[in-house]
């Protein structure tokens, strides 16, 4: 577990994240703003899988762990990405974990290491709108 992103940012993180697949949300730049927030970052890899992710409370003063659109997982690597994201959990002191895996991880797989499926946290679907279009191109192009 790699606890700061300076350790990242002398690491080839970027290339391996993009090689595997992974979100905009596991990059070093998305690590940057995390601790511009005041969060603190923390992530892992192996040859299979990768996360990042950081630490902050929610409401009525919880802790915990949150990897956005993470880990990304290639085949055979979701127990170990599970497992490296519950002792940096653990090392941390969080209360729960929440994480957006991506990637070939299954629902079996999930719930086979304790995982518990919850609400939404990041919109699954995204419309990309382009709006050099007048405002009747628009509205035409917009559906429920």
């Amino acid at each position: 577990m790699t606890p700061l992103t300076t350790d990242l940012a002398e690491s080839n993180w970027d290339e391996y994240a993009v090689a595997q697949g992974a979100h905009l949300y596991q990059s070093q730049m998305w690590a940057r703003f995390q601790e511009a927030q005041g969060r603190t970052v923390v992530s892992d890899s192996d040859t299979s899988w990768s996360w990042l992710a950081a630490l902050r409370r929610g409401r009525g003063g919880v802790y915990y762990l949150y990897a956005a659109y993470g880990p990304t997982v290639a085949s055979g690597g979701a127990a170990g990405a599970i497992k490296s994201l519950v002792a940096a959990g653990r090392a941390a002191g969080v209360d729960f974990i929440r994480f957006d895996p991506l990637g070939s991880i299954t629902e079996s797989e999930l719930k086979r290491h304790g995982a518990l499926p919850v609400g939404e946290f990041q919109p699954r679907y995204r419309l990309v709108l382009d709006i050099t279009l007048n405002e009747d191109e628009l509205r035409r192009n917009v559906s429920s």
